[in-house]
């Protein structure tokens, strides 16, 4: 599964590291991005190969939906 994270929405509140640590992290300003074992070239996109139930609740808690799954 492909996660895109739109880091120019993102509003740095960090509930998606908070509730999923395992694939995302803040950045120094507290933007958004995928840990690096899961990034891509692209620290705001990432590619998961296992099912992460947290995934879902991130995207579901962002305020202002900044974080999207292909």
């Amino acid at each position: 599964m492909k996660i895109i994270v739109d880091q120019d929405a993102c509003i740095g509140c960090g509930i998606c590291s908070d509730v999923c640590s395992e694939v995302f992290e803040t950045d120094d300003l507290d933007i958004s991005q995928i840990v690096t074992e899961y990034r891509n070239e692209d620290v705001n996109v990432g590619e998961v190969d296992e099912e992460i139930d947290c995934i879902d609740i991130a995207v579901e808690d962002c305020p202002v939906a900044a974080i999207e799954i292909e």
